[in-house]
């Protein structure tokens, strides 16, 4: 159940971060003579996880650069607050909390040191669980979002 509950969730994590680059690429508001600000530009290269590093004939060379589950989700969170303009505050409440105790459970299932890092407990469950609510009510709450900025930004 863990690892399925953090599938979902990864894979939403990518829609919404897939749909974050698509409107810094795709500003309304940024006119066909502007460039794409340097704040901009180190976002979009964060969401593809991309770094460009110049090799020692001059060419450059494009590395995958991962970044954890918890730093991307914050970030992505951050930023549909900011561009939703959604007064709730995603990484203050109960369930950011909620969320960040369930990667450790992840973490131990997954790389596991000891025997015990295998079990599951109803505690763990019970944090994976409401992590996952949190998600859902985070997800609706960017989805709901989503038709009020392109309304704001065809103004």
């Amino acid at each position: 159940m863990v690892r399925a509950a953090f599938a979902y969730i990864e894979a939403f994590s990518f829609v919404f971060r897939q749909l974050l680059l698509a409107m810094i690429l795709i500003d309304p508001k940024r006119g066909t003579d502007e460039v794409i600000s340097e704040e901009d530009l180190q976002k979009i290269a964060m969401l593809l996880e991309r770094i460009a590093v110049p090799a020692n004939n001059g060419a450059i060379n494009i590395q995958q650069q991962k970044t954890p589950l918890l730093n991307h989700l914050a970030f992505t969170l951050k930023e549909y607050e900011e561009r939703f303009a959604i007064q709730e505050h995603f990484l203050g409440d109960n369930g950011w909390s909620q969320f960040q105790k369930s990667v450790k459970i992840r973490h131990r299932i997954t790389h596991p040191k000891l025997q015990e890092d295998i079990e599951i407990s109803v505690a763990d469950l019970e944090i994976v669980s409401g992590a996952v609510i949190w998600f859902i009510h985070v997800s609706t709450k960017i989805s709901n979002g989503m038709p009020t900025y392109q309304k704001r930004a065809s103004e």
